[in-house]
């Protein structure tokens, strides 16, 4: 470019030929297309700028957003083997301790010292049946009554037993 520039002043200090005149209006849009492809490098580099921000609060967002979930449901990565009156279950830590207070969440809490079986259940000497209906109802949210009585009096034995106010509560409103 500095070549051309130098041959259009020498054809103007010459008085200028047809020669030169064609290698000025080059020049010319040489230079103009020289300015355009600055603007638009411009105009693409503040563009690329943009999208990186952009990126990099969104990258920002989700990895909030996965400390977030990762911290709320580490606790649902142990899985518990439970052997409750001689009846097996596996199910969630977080689904044994859904009620704060409750004697399930005090027992798991790490606060005290679990018995296990010999197959490394942890025990818990209770009637297996009525857990059952217990766990069913921490797990899906839906309590289902047996039909018998004698069923009946049992699970509110057990909801008693480790149960908290929550489920006391909705059990109590169930019941009438």
């Amino acid at each position: 470019m500095s070549e051309l520039r130098a041959e259009q002043d020498e054809a103007r200090a010459v008085g200028g030929t047809s020669e030169h005149k064609k290698v000025d209006v080059e020049l010319n849009e040489m230079t103009s297309a020289w300015q355009l492809m600055q603007e638009k490098a411009m105009k693409l580099k503040c563009q690329l700028e943009r999208e990186k921000q952009c990126l990099a609060a969104e990258k920002a967002h989700l990895d909030t957003e996965k400390k977030v979930m990762s911290e709320r449901y580490k606790i649902t990565d142990k899985v518990l083997e439970l052997n409750v009156g001689g009846k097996h279950f596996s199910t969630f830590l977080s689904t044994i301790c859904k009620y704060e207070g409750s004697m399930l969440a005090a027992m798991f809490s790490g606060r005290h010292s679990l018995i296990r079986d010999s197959r490394g259940r942890y025990f818990i000497d209770r009637p297996g049946e009525s857990f059952a209906v217990i766990l069913e109802w921490l797990q899906t949210g839906c309590f289902l009554w047996p039909d018998s009585e004698c069923a009946k009096r049992r699970i509110k034995l057990e909801l008693e037993y480790l149960g908290s106010s929550k489920p006391s509560t909705e059990v109590r409103s169930w019941t009438r």
